[in-house]
């Protein structure tokens, strides 16, 4: 089954260039979704009403922002790993929540 997508653009690109752009967009929304469902497990979230889910939705992706930025002395640590040393470590919170 095909689905055709239309766009609306000021752009002046070819339709080669057009493509990478909108796959290239999707890649990286696909990517912190899966974030903010695998390693904060968002979908499980029982919060429905109110301004909840949006100010939970808010800190996660500042929480994952922040674990991104971290300093780690390996170079690739995952975010779950990440996290667990900052749950396990004060040292390693201070650094996520207040380093540049």
């Amino acid at each position: 089954m095909q689905t055709d997508r239309y766009y609306i653009s000021s752009g002046d690109f070819s339709a080669e260039e057009f493509l990478k752009y909108i796959r290239g967009h999707w890649s990286i929304e696909n990517q912190m979704h899966w974030m903010l469902d695998v390693v904060f497990r968002e979908d499980d979230c029982r919060v429905r009403r109110g301004h909840g889910v949006l100010n939970l939705n808010i800190l996660r992706k500042l929480a994952l922002y922040r674990l991104k930025k971290m300093k780690m002395e390996k170079k690739r640590v995952s975010a779950k790993r990440r996290m667990m040393h900052v749950a396990l470590d004060s040292g390693f919170l201070c650094e996520a929540l207040f380093s540049e």
